[in-house]
């Protein structure tokens, strides 16, 4: 299991409309515009943790092509979830902006 799996992420490039809708840590879905200004701050605040959290390195896997194989495709997998979260965190930066006013 990959630490993406391990940390309940889906390894998915998600389309633009996909960022209108976040679904919360209940399983409920609400609409970005929809939400708290402090749901959206604390959860910029979460997104941002999980992005110090993410490895920088991983364990040695011996001298294969395997293991090596097994190593670039969990560096994918989590530079693919990094890049989804960096997307939401400007979504809701966009939406605070959008506040402001």
């Amino acid at each position: 299991m990959s630490y993406a799996e391990d940390m309940g992420y889906d390894a998915y490039d998600p389309e633009p409309e996909d960022y209108e809708t976040w679904t919360m840590k209940n399983g409920r879905e609400i609409e970005v515009t929809d939400m708290e200004t402090s749901h959206i701050i604390n959860t910029i605040a979460m997104l941002k943790r999980r992005l110090s959290e993410r490895p920088t390195s991983y364990p040695y896997m011996g001298d294969s092509d395997f293991a090596s194989d097994s190593v670039d495709r969990e560096e994918a997998v989590n530079e693919q979830i990094a890049e989804e979260i960096e997307a939401w965190i400007d979504v809701f930066e966009k939406e605070l902006k959008t506040r402001k006013r």
